[in-house]
């Protein structure tokens, strides 16, 4: 009978602070591996943030991705659909004053101004607009005036990504 609640104890041990100690030890997890929204989930983010333990585990993570292979002509083409994917017509995209600039960490930033139709058919202006493709080769775009964002936050990234560098004129 000792033998049985021995071992009961011993389990029921295990479980609870076995999974707090797994929890706490996975730095990539968003919630520590607690249940979501709860208090110690938002704790277990906060240590591994403060910590930089998240950090280095997401720059682990992106170091083991292996780099696309792509030529110049694809990367500007995945850049050039993440633009004209955020208009309302596509199909009518023209493109202006368009700079490729290279990073050393991989990736490929595009600033330029963008031209569209809007709701009533005309077109709507040109707007600036900046694009990246990432090493692993996702792309992703930001359009000066769309709904996602306000104008101060927009600003502030093209002065930080388009504004400080010159980059090379390019056909997009």
């Amino acid at each position: 009978m000792k033998k049985i609640v021995f071992a009961i104890s011993v389990l029921i041990a295990v479980v609870s602070f076995g999974g707090a100690a797994s929890a706490q030890a996975d730095a990539c997890s968003t919630n520590g591996g607690y249940p979501p929204g709860s208090p110690n989930a938002v704790m277990a983010r906060m240590r591994n943030i403060a910590s930089g333990a998240y950090a280095a585990c997401v720059e682990a993570q992106r170091a083991r991705t292996p780099p696309v292979n792509w030529t110049p002509t694809r990367i500007r083409t995945a850049a050039r659909q993440a633009v004209t994917n955020k208009l309302r017509d596509p199909s009518s995209a023209q493109f202006r004053n368009v700079r490729r600039i290279e990073h050393s960490n991989g990736s490929t930033m595009f600033c330029g101004e963008v031209n569209g139709r809007n709701a009533y058919g005309g077109m709507s202006g040109f707007q600036r607009f900046e694009a990246g493709v990432d090493r692993a080769g996702d792309a992703s775009a930001l359009i000066d005036g769309g709904e996602e964002l306000n104008t101060a936050y927009f600003e502030g990234a093209w002065n930080q990504f388009c504004g400080r560098i010159a980059g090379t004129p390019v056909q997009f």
